[in-house]
């Protein structure tokens, strides 16, 4: 799991619906957004909580940078954490962040290659209505990001990264997880053919010898995988190389053109796989170790399911065979007396259910610890194929040991220490 902060390049006070927009906008339901969250707002839509977000943050008059805070927290290839879990991890991640009782709409992606969660936090304090810029951010988001993978049993990823800051995700998920990613397959085998089109017909061919397609979303051009198992991997077509962009694309081909020679065959499909290729075979190995994990604990969960449903199908039956009896033998007894009577079982039946449910969480929770996934590159530290990279522990931080944004620090003879 990644937390990436993702700076607003211009501050202006229309930026929060722009953004919004940009996460919502042409998008139809399973396709491209997952789920909306509205948090911390009276309003509990989209729209409403956009506007009032956005009431607020005019209330501050004095505050001149950006007041929004753009995060998005992005989750290894394959791997979706439940409802629960992803409210969590954003809860968790805000109050870290010193961001908790703030304002904030959460939109999940699912179109693209890493499920990935955006979130869009008003950063003028809805009661105060003081800004608020979280101080040395990156670092308690890695952190936290820790925490949160021991908590939930998601996969771990280092959350060292070589050029902290505005990036491409890509570039770190394939630091972090030490697999190609799709930018990096088509940067290495198809950008330059893609160059060398001079044509819509001749870039739609060599797309289609590596597997891939173009499409129009939204005011660019995006590339999806074509794939047999219906999990397409869509991303945007600018993100791989500024010369695919939609403007630069017509420019040198023309109008745009849709593909419609479907005699073209696939020559070579986009894989996860390390980026070292003599590890071929041992990756092979992880992902069946991997599959098998998964398997057990999905059949772990199923059992858990179907426990809890049958416990809250006995507590329900109890529950009504009581009330029966409860009717036909107190028929004489007064009304007061009689929803005091119902009251009180009711209590303990809620109790009961409650419980039950707490237990679920409980041997859930227990349940995903037990059966981790762990990412490719601990995989191969836990199993001593490769070292880990030297670290320095400062008040419970995982820190590398140079920083490209760190100071070295003076004493009061101005040498460096």
């Amino acid at each position: 799991m990644i937390a990436k902060h993702i700076p607003i390049k211009k501050a202006n006070k229309n930026n929060f619906s722009r953004l919004i927009n940009y996460l919502v906008k042409e998008s139809r339901v399973g396709e491209r957004v997952g789920r909306i969250v509205v948090s911390n707002c009276y309003a509990d839509e989209v729209i409403s909580g956009t506007m009032e977000i956005e009431h607020t943050q005019g209330k501050n008059i004095r505050a001149q940078a950006d007041k929004t805070y753009h995060l998005v927290i992005s989750f290894e290839s394959e791997q979706k954490p439940e409802d629960y879990v992803l409210d969590d991890i954003e809860q968790e991640l805000c109050k870290a962040l010193g961001l908790e009782e703030h304002q904030r709409i959460s939109v999940s992606h699912i179109d693209t290659e890493h499920f990935h969660i955006h979130l869009a936090i008003n950063k003028i304090h809805p009661q105060k209505l003081i800004i608020h810029e979280p101080y040395r951010d990156f670092w308690k988001l890695g952190r936290i990001c820790e925490m949160l993978e021991i908590r939930h049993g998601l996969a771990v990823t280092n959350h060292q990264t070589k050029n902290p800051g505005i990036q491409s995700k890509a570039a770190d998920i394939d630091h972090h997880a030490q697999l190609q990613s799709l930018q990096s397959y088509i940067r290495s085998n198809v950008l330059v053919p893609l160059q060398m089109a001079d044509d819509w017909h001749s870039f739609h061919q060599v797309l289609k010898n590596y597997g891939l397609e173009i499409l129009e979303r939204g005011n660019g051009f995006a590339f999806k995988t074509i794939v047999d198992d219906g999990r397409d991997i869509v991303i945007k077509a600018s993100s791989v190389d500024r010369s695919l962009s939609k403007q630069k694309l017509t420019k040198r081909l023309g109008q745009f053109e849709i593909s419609v020679d479907e005699n073209v065959k696939v020559k070579r499909r986009y894989q996860r796989k390390p980026g070292d290729v003599s590890k071929a075979a041992l990756y092979e190995k992880y992902k069946k170790e991997r599959s098998l994990i998964v398997e057990a604990r999905t059949h772990g969960l199923n059992k858990l399911k179907q426990e809890r449903t049958e416990q809250l199908r006995s507590r329900k039956n109890y529950f009504n065979t009581k009330i029966k009896f409860m009717k036909a033998s107190f028929k004489f007894l007064k009304p007061l007396a009689k929803r005091l009577m119902y009251a009180s079982l009711y209590s303990d039946y809620k109790s009961d259910i409650d419980e039950i449910n707490k237990q679920y969480s409980r041997q859930k929770n227990e349940l995903n610890l037990s059966y981790r996934l762990t990412g490719w590159k601990e995989w191969q530290q836990r199993k001593g194929l490769t070292s880990k990279s030297t670290k320095l522990v400062v008040f419970g931080m995982s820190a590398p040991l140079h920083h490209k944004n760190s100071r070295p620090k003076k004493n009061t003879k101005g040498m460096t220490l």
